[in-house]
């Protein structure tokens, strides 16, 4: 099930790319942030609560562990939102999509995980798809430009503090489930940009109607991601679940694709083919 949930995140955040552009440059990419972070908050801690969440003295360090994970993940979510409110979505969602290759060092060294060969040679097939797909042949001429287009700084700060926060989910899920951890997320997330707002003194007054069926969307995207990869992690390999999680890079160029009229490049094609393979061998 571990493998299932991991695409299962790559699909939901898959989406959420176009509407991150969407909202960040509609509002702002605080506000943008705020939103959702609040949006996904009130319903979702509602719902533990509800259902009969609680957390044992046992688990104080689990939670503690969480509020300090929610710390990176915030500061990884406006850099994120801060990119795609300056950049181009295709510029700089394959940088983003690297965190995974920071997630599965880090699993590999730290939590000593051993993947079968098979499944190691699928790791490394889908990571080099992923890059291979997320990487015209356009931009490749353009280096120079890659490194000083708008957001790029702001793309690898997230990456870095996705593939950390990712890693260290690992140690959390295990003690207060796969929800809690979300829930933590987005308080810490929810309370650190409010800050934000109110020490630069940002407008965070409520969205006009146009911009709300994209806050919405992204809540539930969003949202349903970061409890699929819990869901993945608590179940399989952080290994094999964080490369699962990076095709979302290949579902934002799918729809681009539909909806961009796009076409796929030689290297593109060749990305898309070892991919393919890379989960086939993930699977077995």
């Amino acid at each position: 099930m571990g493998i299932f949930w991991g695409l299962v995140a790559a699909l939901t955040w898959g989406v959420t790319d176009f509407l991150i552009k969407s909202a960040a440059t509609q509002i702002g990419a605080i506000r943008a942030a705020f939103y959702v972070e609040l949006l996904s908050l009130i319903p979702l801690g509602g719902y533990y609560l509800l259902a009969g969440g609680r957390i044992t003295p046992d688990a104080l360090p689990s939670l503690g562990l969480a509020l300090l994970i929610g710390v990176i993940n915030a500061l990884a979510t406006l850099a994120l939102y801060r990119a795609y409110q300056i950049g181009e979505v295709s510029t700089l969602a394959p940088i983003v999509s690297t965190f995974s290759v920071i997630t599965v060092v880090l699993a590999l060294v730290v939590l000593a995980e051993r993947p079968s060969p098979l499944h190691s040679l699928g790791i490394a097939l889908t990571l080099l798809g992923v890059i291979a797909v997320s990487t015209s042949r356009s931009v490749l001429r353009h280096v120079k430009y890659l490194f000083t287009a708008p957001g790029v700084g702001w793309a690898l700060a997230s990456a870095l503090g996705f593939g950390l926060a990712f890693f260290l989910l690992d140690y959390v899920v295990e003690g207060i489930g796969y929800i809690a951890p979300v829930v933590a997320f987005r308080l810490t997330g929810a309370l650190g940009f409010l800050g934000l707002a109110l020490a630069g003194r940002l407008d965070l007054k409520i969205p006009g109607r146009k911009v709300w069926p994209v806050l919405v969307m992204l809540v539930v995207a969003d949202t349903l991601g970061y409890l699929a990869y819990n869901l993945g992690i608590s179940t399989a390999y952080v290994s094999l679940v964080s490369t699962l999680s990076s095709l979302y890079a290949l579902i934002s160029v799918m729809l681009a694709l539909i909806f961009l009229k796009e076409r796929l490049e030689v290297n593109q094609q060749m990305g898309v083919a070892a991919v393919a393979l890379g989960i086939v061998l993930v699977l077995a």
